[in-house]
């Protein structure tokens, strides 16, 4: 008979750098339908405004026949 004994330690969680654990951009596995790709992926592009909201850019445009 096989014995096998595996003694298994937590590992050590590193302290917390923002610049390490907080990047701009990561190197993504991605897949859309099925199709498996990998890219640069860039973090927080989209929420650079307040809300998500759209705003009319014609609210105020008096050349319009409203």
């Amino acid at each position: 008979m096989i014995r096998i004994d595996i003694d298994w330690e937590q590992p050590e969680v590193p302290e917390y750098d923002p610049e390490i654990h907080n990047p701009e951009k990561v190197f993504a596995f991605l897949c859309y339908r099925g199709v498996h790709y990998a890219k640069w992926v860039y973090l927080n592009v989209f929420m650079e405004g307040p809300t998500w909201f759209l705003n009319n850019p014609r609210k105020d445009d008096t050349t319009t026949n409203s």
